[in-house]
């Protein structure tokens, strides 16, 4: 829910601005206003351990709260509620996670999505896994690049 702006090269998005709200909160806080915003890009794989090294002091992107994640850093509150889903074409004819099998699949590598695909396509059709196309993918506007060719 956040994005680089192709044209300044500025983050933007919804956890951008919540982010940006609650640094302005937390100077006011300690008397430190205005207080001064640095953006440093983290990767998915990076991002907690960028947190808790103090290499960032938050992380705004859109990360779900695991208990493993909880061992190295401390959330907020939620602010929104997600749950994966699959984004096909309508005439696919793929209605399930079944369908998924001899077919090319297009997800972001270490996210929660990806273990919990990976997951049901095991369970329910063990020989899916190993038929089914992987296609890592940097991040969501590349899964629908995907989708799209």
């Amino acid at each position: 829910m956040s994005w680089v702006d192709a044209g300044g090269g500025e983050p933007q998005g919804y956890s951008i601005a919540l982010c940006q709200r609650i640094a302005q909160e937390a100077g006011k806080a300690v008397g430190l206003e205005p207080i001064k915003i640095e953006y440093v890009p983290v990767t998915l794989e990076g991002r907690f351990e960028a947190v808790a090294s103090g290499k960032v002091d938050i992380e705004c992107g859109t990360s779900t709260i695991t208990l493993s994640r909880m061992e190295t850093v401390d959330f907020t509150n939620l602010t929104f509620v997600d749950g994966a889903s699959l984004l096909v074409r309508k005439n696919s004819g793929i209605r399930n996670v079944a369908a998924l099998v001899d077919e090319t699949v297009a997800v972001i590598p270490g996210t929660t999505t990806e273990q919990s695909l990976r997951a049901a396509i095991a369970k329910s059709y063990a020989a899916a896994m190993r038929s089914s196309a992987w296609s890592p993918t940097a991040a969501w506007p590349d899964c629908i690049d995907r989708m799209r060719s």
